[in-house]
């Protein structure tokens, strides 16, 4: 039996969910189109490159990691704890 409140939860956890996978897929294309240009580059753009993949996965880590403890604290809001 969803209540008012409980439904209020469900939809903020959603918004979050959904603004987070949104941001970890501009994270994913970020590191793809770096990760090409530093193939396709030499020197010190090349270094340029694959810093600046690094530093989006990075990015994409954190998000995962928030990713991740929104899905416990919904879980364990819900009383639902999956084997």
């Amino acid at each position: 039996m969803l209540t008012d409140a409980i439904e209020a939860e469900i939809s903020a956890a959603s918004y979050e969910a959904a603004a987070l996978y949104a941001a970890m897929a501009l994270e994913e294309r970020s590191v793809a189109f770096y990760a090409d240009a530093e193939r396709n580059s030499s020197g010190a753009a090349r270094s340029l490159f694959r810093w600046l993949a690094g530093w989006e996965r990075s990015h994409l880590d954190l998000l995962t990691s928030l990713d991740q403890e929104l899905r416990q604290r919904v879980w364990n809001d819900q009383r639902f704890w999956p084997f």
